[in-house]
């Protein structure tokens, strides 16, 4: 049965001193970190609460990648129970103490700064964003070590989006005020004065067989809108391996600078993996895509760290 495994995209760093590490240094401090439990966050250590552990790091040769994968865990330390009480007909909520991790899976190829995270989130697994922010809290404990993560920095959105199959493009946008940033934009924006329509909604996709492009119609002149700051977009697309990828619309407001706001922060590239439950061709389609999205170009600039 073939199952659709989500992974958050991004670039990281991780130096120790003045030395950025490479597969055999990354694998070497994780093993430093291995099974032992660190605090969350200095009011964390302060309780005395230690509850991020890193399991299983290991080294692994993939293709022509030197490729470092690790389990980072989570323990809440309780969980809350349901009963119910059929006499009262009442519904009971209680907090026991519970020795459960909840754990995702992170796979690094230090060659080019990159890793996929897992962002599967349910009784067992965190999540991407919480499994990255404990990884970088864990190796915090390490002396003199810096570790970071980013995911799109602004003007990225589109070098990632040509590199897709487009399958669906959404869009929120608002009437201009004062000033339309181009012809399209402001014919569409002059359709919406004659009907008094304020904000549009919407999606678009191919038919099948067909590719969409922005071609002097309806999707460049949504995506003339939203770089002024009159609304914003999200996309979902292939990758040249079939794989379903996303990145998600940000909130929209109407009021245009925070729309611009919203588009200055890095956005998240999520593929969703399909697996037939083989670990290792999942690991090796996982690394065939950071190689894909994240190898070294000098057209773009995914692997700058924002400033």
């Amino acid at each position: 049965m073939t199952t659709k495994m989500p992974f958050l995209f991004c670039r990281y760093s991780f130096y120790i001193g003045d030395d950025s590490l490479d597969a055999t240094g990354l694998h070497s401090a994780l093993n430093e970190l291995q099974g032992k439990y660190y605090p969350q966050t200095v009011a964390a250590e302060k309780r005395g609460e230690a509850t991020i552990v890193v399991m299983k790091p290991e080294k692994i040769k993939v293709g022509k990648e030197d490729v470092v994968r690790w389990i980072i865990g989570h323990k809440p330390g309780q969980r809350t129970v349901t009963d119910y009480d059929s006499s009262k007909q009442e519904i009971k909520y209680s907090i026991e103490q519970d020795r459960h991790i909840i754990h995702s899976a992170i796979i690094a190829v230090p060659r080019l700064g990159a890793l996929a995270v897992s962002d599967r989130t349910n009784a067992l697994n965190m999540g991407g964003r919480p499994a990255l922010s404990r990884t970088k809290a864990a190796i915090q404990k390490i002396e003199d070590s810096s570790f970071d993560f980013w995911f799109l920095n602004p003007g990225d959105v589109q070098l990632i989006v040509d590199k897709l199959e487009l399958k669906e493009y959404s869009f929120t946008v608002r009437r201009i005020n004062p000033t339309p940033p181009g012809v399209l934009s402001a014919a569409l924006d002059a359709s919406y004065q004659n009907e008094g329509i304020g904000v549009h909604r919407g999606s678009v996709r191919p038919m099948p067989g067909e590719e969409m492009i922005a071609k002097e119609g309806l999707i460049e002149a949504t995506s003339e809108l939203a770089s002024a700051g009159y609304g914003v977009l999200g996309f979902k697309g292939e990758t040249e391996t079939g794989y379903s990828a996303q990145i998600k619309k940000p909130q929209f407001s109407m009021d245009k600078k925070e729309n611009l706001k919203q588009q200055e922060k890095s956005q998240p590239l999520r593929i969703f993996i399909e697996s037939e439950g083989n670990s290792d061709e999942d690991l090796t389609s996982i690394v065939g895509e950071i190689v894909r999205f994240y190898d070294r170009d000098e057209t773009t600039n995914t692997n700058k760290k924002p400033t």
